[in-house]
């Protein structure tokens, strides 16, 4: 269970170093301070909207149905939202190396 916590800490920092860097180079200078404080303002505005519901989620359900909630919630995001968005910077990868 250590393990599965800290696993969560390790991909949460490499995200946000490969978002950030992301975000960075698309950004012109002028704005990136802004983009990155908005940035971590909706980080943590979604850590503080969701961590009661969590906790009311644990109350209510138990630990291990609250999990598998996170978990399918989290798998069904993956698949609407990360997906299309590795095939849409493959795309524009493609796009920019001259052939």
């Amino acid at each position: 269970m250590v393990f599965l916590g800290l696993s969560f800490q390790v991909c949460r920092g490499l995200t946000q170093v490969i978002l950030r860097d992301a975000l960075n180079w698309r950004i012109p200078s002028e704005f990136r301070a802004t983009a990155n404080s908005l940035s971590s303002l909706c980080m943590r505005g979604a850590f503080g909207a969701f961590g009661p519901l969590i906790g009311l989620s644990i109350d209510r359900f138990g630990i291990p149905l609250t999990l598998q909630y996170l978990g399918s919630f989290f798998i069904l995001m993956t698949v609407l939202l990360l997906i299309p968005l590795v095939f849409e910077v493959k795309k524009n990868i493609k796009r920019e190396i001259p052939h």
